[in-house]
């Protein structure tokens, strides 16, 4: 066993202490119906009464509460655990495995700390800060680029460790300097990525970088689905109704999408092609999204005008409707693959008309000149080589 393997191994086993020990804090409190100020996720009067009018006790809440957070953290802990257990010597791995171990040993959202835990959790709040901040310098390769960022990460290292130290003039002024510091860290842990992924990266890093940014996407856009929803869905309030209680729910789950990117990116040798996934998932969830508000605004409009027409409901209406958009499916989903293409896969796109119409003028083509000049000019356009050669066998048998 490796020595990483073994600082992990002892990290982990404080972080399932610490965690244990704030789920047994937080099971008398998920029984408790709040007035005032309210611990994270303790149900509210408002909440209490959406639960029982569906008729879901505080004790069902409690156990789905906490199943929810087990859930989340096991994805969590399970792909920093495949990571360290099977890439403990390679740098970059080991940074990923030790920020998601530390990342999900993060209590700031626990319902309840017991008092005596308060200043392990300090500390590990703060480790999962530092953790985050080196992985995004760090990633993929475990090397800083350019190497003068390793600056800034120190820095950000010290201002975690003077956050721990008690309150004192010294410690306050010098807290005064996180807030622009974060601010540094955050646009140059950005310009780092890009700088590296344009000049640093290989193709498998650039591969890993694209992986990861997919997860992040799927994580940010679930989670900003939700909180729109407040202001689209009907009977959506934020004041304890079925869709807050949800939402609260659904908030952890598409965390997930995070690790298990990173886990793709880390321990599979010849990565899937993050460019399709990413492109299918433009066109389905553009193509669900107009669809879906195209078959409510149609519902709705149809609704309107069979009332005014005829004063009563209508099912013919939007069974026409529900026609109609399925008629529209295939259709449009050939426009938004053309559009998708076009707008975000211009090389290949191009590459692809190019393709076709060298595949149909070929049939026709009996010049062995022209047919070697055009041959030379797709290869060039298509796949813009450094240099290009082009040997014809001779009817001879000389090239």
């Amino acid at each position: 066993m490796t020595r990483s393997q073994v600082a992990w191994l002892l990290t982990a086993a404080v972080g399932i202490a610490l965690f244990i020990a704030t789920t047994s804090a937080s099971w008398p409190v998920l029984h408790t119906i709040c007035r005032f100020a309210c611990h994270s996720g303790q149900p509210n009067l408002a909440t209490a009464r959406t639960l029982h009018s569906l008729g879901i006790s505080l004790n069902v809440f409690a156990i789905f509460s906490i199943g929810r957070d087990v859930v989340v953290r096991l994805i969590w802990l399970g792909v920093a655990g495949l990571i360290i257990l099977h890439r403990p010597r390679d740098r970059g791995p080991v940074v990923a495995a030790f920020f998601l171990l530390l990342f999900t040993m993060n209590a700031e959202n626990a319902v309840a700390v017991p008092p005596a835990l308060q200043p392990l959790e300090a500390l590990t709040n703060a480790a999962s800060g530092v953790a985050l901040t080196l992985f995004g310098f760090l990633f993929p390769d475990g090397r800083f680029v350019p190497r003068w960022t390793r600056w800034i990460a120190l820095g950000s290292v010290i201002d975690a460790v003077i956050g721990l130290l008690p309150r004192s003039p010294i410690s306050d002024g010098l807290g005064v300097v996180g807030g622009p510091l974060w601010v540094i860290t955050v646009l140059t842990i950005l310009a780092s990525q890009v700088y590296r992924y344009r000049s640093a990266s290989s193709p498998e890093q650039r591969q890993q970088t694209k992986w990861v940014l997919f997860g992040l996407g799927v994580s940010l856009g679930g989670i900003l689905l939700l909180n729109l929803g407040y202001g689209v869905i009907p009977g959506a309030p934020k004041n304890g109704s079925l869709y807050d209680i949800a939402s609260y729910t659904d908030f952890p789950l598409f965390t997930a999408a995070i690790p298990i990117s990173i886990g793709i990116a880390m321990l599979r040798s010849r990565l899937w092609d993050v460019d399709r996934v990413i492109n299918r998932t433009l066109v389905y969830g553009s193509l669900t999204l107009s669809l879906g508000a195209l078959y409510l605004g149609g519902v709705i409009l149809a609704e309107a005008l069979t009332r005014t027409l005829t004063g009563q409901h209508s099912d013919v209406a939007i069974a026409v409707v529900t026609l109609a958009v399925t008629a529209l499916f295939n259709p449009w989903r050939r426009r938004l693959q053309a559009f998708i293409d076009r707008r975000f896969y211009r090389r290949k796109y191009d590459a692809s008309r190019i393709l076709t119409a060298f595949s149909a003028n070929l049939r026709d083509e009996v010049d062995l000149e022209q047919l070697s000049g055009d041959i030379a000019a797709v290869v060039q356009e298509t796949m813009q080589p450094a240099s290009l050669s082009l040997w014809v066998r001779q009817p001879g048998g000389e090239a």
